[in-house]
């Protein structure tokens, strides 16, 4: 069961944290790219949709040490919600 936190007048514990990397882009690659383009096209973060037979999905992120990349397993990309 999701809750909140309410910190009243403390300090949250996330503002004294060095940022561990920098989003460089979400690349999602579909069959139906060009309705993700529609449908994502302004969310305000660099993303990249390719049009591909199977779906894929992909996170860079720039950390001190080079590029991190989280990418979909096949489990995860035949996942369906709704």
């Amino acid at each position: 069961m999701p809750f909140f936190i309410d910190w009243g007048d403390c300090v949250h514990p996330a503002d004294g944290l060095r940022a561990a990397g920098t989003l460089e882009a979400i690349t999602v690659e579909s069959p139906h790219a060009a309705a993700l383009r529609r449908l994502l096209g302004n969310v305000g973060v660099p993303l990249v949709v390719r049009e591909a037979d199977e779906p894929d999905f992909h996170v860079t992120i720039a950390a001190a040490h080079g590029d991190v990349v989280l990418e979909a397993s096949p489990a995860t990309v035949s996942m369906r919600f709704g």
